[in-house]
């Protein structure tokens, strides 16, 4: 019963008795959806371009007039919104660690931590950008936590460290000068 509700949430359309399961929310959305005669309400909304409807990373995906992100509403319904000021032809993955992804449009950095776009660096160099471990990332010259800029790091010597280190200390990032935990300084006991 639980795979039948999921299949009357995402759409309200398909023939019960003919439907197929179909992997991968981006083939099910758009593509292989399309080819199987499936269709899902926020195609319309959106006037979504199944052929040219593709995955970036995570849950951000683009056809050739939007950027889409798929969202989770209270774990009821997914769907997708669009992105406003996203240009698509200039979208590209920056990769994943610890389960966050990276996506940059040429100018700024989206961040998608579970379901949920969790914010925007903004004006970072992009060229020099490096994600580290447990959310934090940097370019030449800013630290961050998620989309937070850190203040008084060291970036010379600033590391994070890998999550089954992070279970087991109270921290899980340092420079020369610091500890840090989920973003903040820590002062060890």
């Amino acid at each position: 019963m639980k795979k039948l509700m999921a299949v009357v949430c995402l759409s309200l359309s398909v023939n019960l008795f003919s439907f197929e399961e179909i992997k991968g929310i981006g083939e099910r959305e758009c593509g292989a959806a399309v080819k199987k005669g499936v269709t899902h309400p926020q195609f319309a909304t959106y006037k979504m371009n199944c052929e040219t409807f593709e995955h970036v990373i995570g849950s951000w995906y683009k056809d050739k007039e939007n950027v889409y992100f798929y969202k989770d509403n209270n774990s009821m319904y997914i769907g997708f919104e669009v992105i406003d000021g996203i240009n698509p032809e200039t979208v590209k993955p920056l990769g994943e660690k610890s389960q966050i992804y990276y996506m940059s449009d040429g100018k700024n950095i989206y961040i998608q931590r579970g379901f949920y776009m969790d914010g925007i660096i903004e004006n970072a160099n992009i060229k020099k950008f490096e994600i580290l471990e447990n959310g934090y990332s940097k370019d030449n010259k800013k630290v961050y936590y998620l989309s937070k800029e850190l203040k008084n790091f060291d970036i010379k010597t600033f590391r994070s460290y890998p999550e089954m280190i992070r279970s087991s200390v109270e921290y899980n990032a340092k420079d020369k000068n610091n500890y840090y935990r989920d973003g903040r300084i820590v002062k060890l006991k």
